[in-house]
């Protein structure tokens, strides 16, 4: 998510943001590392997710930065629940 978020046009930008063709730049130019298997069907959900927001790249920032946040505190509350920790 990180990498599709500081792909965004300028937050000023009159342009709308295409979100799919974004995603499947990003996507497309991340190394195999960065494209976990796991995490490419939970990255593509977001973007359905996000596509239902207004096409500025403040709304689909905003949009795609709430659901980063949401996933990033699900891995760590999962994290902790493994490492035996709170």
């Amino acid at each position: 998510m990180g990498l599709l978020i500081n792909a965004l046009p300028p937050e000023d930008s009159a342009e709308p943001v295409a979100l799919d063709t974004l995603f499947r730049q990003v996507v497309a130019g991340a190394g195999e590392p960065r494209r976990a298997r796991d995490g490419l069907p939970e990255a593509a959900q977001i973007v359905e997710l996000c596509r239902s927001f207004l096409a500025t790249s403040r709304a689909i920032g905003f949009c795609l930065a709430d659901q980063q946040h949401g996933v990033v505190s699900i891995l760590n509350s999962e994290y902790w629940d493994e490492a035996g920790g709170s």
